[in-house]
C-alpha cells in the first residue's frame, strides 16, 4: 500500500513529467531557434523584408498545422496502443502514416505553390512587400512535400517516448537551418545574396535533411517498435481512417488557432504595415513561452495517454494538474524578461527605431503568456482523453473575439497596435477557462466512473 502510494506521490509525479518532457521541450526548444534566426536574421536585413516574412508565414504555419494535427494523432494512437499492448497495431500504424500522409501534403504543396500569391493579396500586401512574400511563400511551399515524413518520424518517436531520438534529427535540422540563412540571406562566403528568398530555401533543404536522418534513426531503433521497409508499400486503410478521425478535429483547431494571428494581421495591414513586422516579433516571442507549454502537452500524450489506457483515470487527472503548474511557472519567469528587458528585446531582433518603440507595450504581451498556456496545456488533456471536439469548438469562439475586439479597440477606438494585444488577451483568457473547465468535467466523470465500477471492499469480520 505504501508502495504505491510512493509511486505515484506529487514529487514522483514532478520528476517524472520533468524528465519525459525535458527532451520534448528542448526538442521544441531547437525548433524555436529557427524561427528566431529567421525574425532576427531578415530583421537585421531590411525592416520591409521582416514585415514581408511575417505576412507569409502566418497563412504558411496556419495550414501547416494540419500536418501537425496529423503526426500528433499519431502519436496518441501509438501511445495508447503501447500501453494496451498492442504493438503490432502501433507498429502499423506509424509504417501508414509514411504513405498515407501525403494524401494530405500534397493538395497543400499545390494549393500554396498556385495559390499562394492570392492567399497574400487577400491578407492585405501590397507593392514590394507582397513581391518578397510572394517569392518566399513560392520556395516555402516545398516543405509540405517533406512534412509526410518528419510528421510520422515526430509522432512515432513521441508515442513511443523516445524524445532524445527526435532531438536528434531536429538539432541536426536547425542548425544547419541558422548556418545556411547566415550564408544565404546575406551572401557571405561568396554566395549570392538572396535575402527573403535565401531564408526559404535554408528551410526548405535543412527540412529535408532533418527528414532523412529520422528516418534513419527510427528504422535503426529496434526497441519499442521494430519498423519493416516493405510494409510501408502495403498502408492499412482502416488505420490510416482512426488517424484521419483523430486528427481532423486537432487541425481544424490548429488551424483555427493560427487564423487567430491572420486576422490580427489582415487588420494591422489596413493600419500601418510595419505593425504586421512588429507583431511577428511579438508572436515568435509568445512561442518561447508556447513551445514549452507544447512539449509539456505532448509528453502528456504518452503519460497520460498510457493512464488512459490502463485506465488509471486518478492518476490522469492529477498529472494533468502537475502539468498547469509546469507551465505557469515558466510564464512567470518569461513575462518577468519582458517587462525587465522591453527595449533589449526588440533590438535584438531590429535595429530600426520604429520597430523598438513599440518595447512600452512588452507589459501587455507578458499577460498573454498565462492564458495561452492554461489553455493550450487544457486543450492537450482534453486530446489525451480523446476529446478533440472540444477543443475544436472553443477555438472557433476566436472568429468572433478578434474581429470584434479589433474592430472595435482598432478601427473605432484607434489604440494603435496595442488594440492588438488586448484582443489578443481576451481571446486566450476566455477560451482557456472553457477548456479547463470541460477537462475538469470530463476527469471528474472518468474518476468516478472507475470508482462505481470497482467491487466493494469486504469488510472482516
Amino acid at each position: 500500500m505504501n508502495d504505491s502510494n510512493n509511486q505515484n506521490s506529487p514529487i514522483r509525479r514532478y520528476l517524472g513529467i520533468a524528465r519525459f518532457s525535458a527532451p520534448v521541450i528542448i526538442f521544441f526548444m531547437v525548433n524555436y531557434v529557427q524561427i528566431l534566426t529567421d525574425q532576427v536574421f531578415i530583421g537585421h536585413y531590411k525592416t520591409e523584408s521582416l514585415v514581408a516574412i511575417n505576412n507569409a508565414a502566418f497563412p504558411f504555419f496556419m495550414v501547416a498545422n494540419i500536418c501537425f494535427a496529423a503526426g500528433n494523432a499519431l502519436s496518441i494512437l501509438v501511445a495508447k496502443n503501447l500501453g494496451a499492448k498492442n504493438v503490432a497495431t502501433a507498429k502499423s500504424l506509424v509504417e501508414t502514416s509514411y504513405l498515407g500522409s501525403l494524401i494530405i501534403t500534397v493538395p497543400l504543396f499545390l494549393l500554396f505553390f498556385f495559390g499562394g500569391d492570392s492567399i497574400l493579396h487577400a491578407l492585405g500586401s501590397k507593392g514590394e512587400i507582397h513581391h518578397q512574400a510572394s517569392s518566399y511563400l513560392s520556395i516555402l511551399c516545398f516543405n509540405f512535400l517533406i512534412f509526410s515524413v518528419s510528421i510520422t518520424t515526430s509522432g512515432a518517436f513521441q508515442g513511443m517516448g523516445q524524445n532524445l531520438l527526435n532531438l536528434v534529427g531536429e538539432s541536426i535540422r536547425v542548425g544547419l537551418n541558422v548556418f545556411l540563412n547566415w550564408l544565404l540571406i546575406f551572401g557571405n562566403l561568396n554566395f549570392p545574396e538572396m535575402g527573403i528568398q535565401g531564408a526559404a530555401l535554408a528551410t526548405v533543404i535543412s527540412s529535408l535533411t532533418g527528414a532523412i536522418v529520422n528516418t534513419f534513426l527510427l528504422f535503426a531503433h529496434k526497441k519499442e517498435l521494430v519498423l519493416s521497409i516493405q510494409q510501408l508499400l502495403k498502408p492499412k486503410i482502416s488505420l490510416g481512417k482512426d488517424i484521419v478521425r483523430l486528427g481532423i478535429p486537432m487541425a481544424f483547431e490548429f488551424t483555427m488557432a493560427n487564423f487567430i494571428p491572420i486576422m490580427i494581421i489582415y487588420f494591422l495591414n489596413k493600419e500601418n504595415p510595419i505593425y504586421v513586422g512588429v507583431f511577428g516579433i511579438w508572436n515568435t516571442l509568445i512561442w518561447f513561452a508556447h513551445y514549452f507549454s507544447i512539449g509539456i502537452g505532448i509528453t502528456g500524450f504518452s503519460i497520460i495517454g498510457k493512464a488512459i489506457g490502463a485506465k488509471s483515470y486518478h492518476e490522469a487527472r492529477l498529472t494533468t494538474q502537475s502539468m498547469q503548474f509546469y507551465g505557469q511557472t515558466w510564464c512567470l519567469l518569461i513575462a518577468a524578461l519582458f517587462i525587465i528587458f522591453p527595449t533589449e528585446i526588440l533590438g535584438f531582433f531590429s535595429k530600426d527605431p520604429v520597430v523598438i518603440q513599440y518595447g512600452n507595450h512588452m507589459g501587455l504581451l507578458a499577460l498573454i503568456l498565462f492564458p495561452k498556456a492554461f489553455g493550450v496545456l487544457s486543450a492537450y488533456g482534453l486530446k489525451c482523453y480523446g476529446d478533440t471536439i472540444s477543443p475544436l469548438m472553443v477555438q472557433l469562439l476566436g472568429l468572433v473575439i478578434i474581429p470584434v475586439g479589433m474592430y472595435l479597440f482598432l478601427t473605432h477606438l484607434q489604440w494603435g497596435i496595442k488594440a492588438a494585444l488586448i484582443a489578443w488577451f481576451l481571446d486566450e483568457a476566455i477560451k482557456s477557462i472553457i477548456n479547463f473547465g470541460i477537462l475538469e468535467r470530463l476527469a471528474r466523470k472518468k474518476t468516478q466512473l472507475i470508482k462505481c465500477s470497482e467491487p466493494p471492499i469486504e469488510k472482516r469480520s
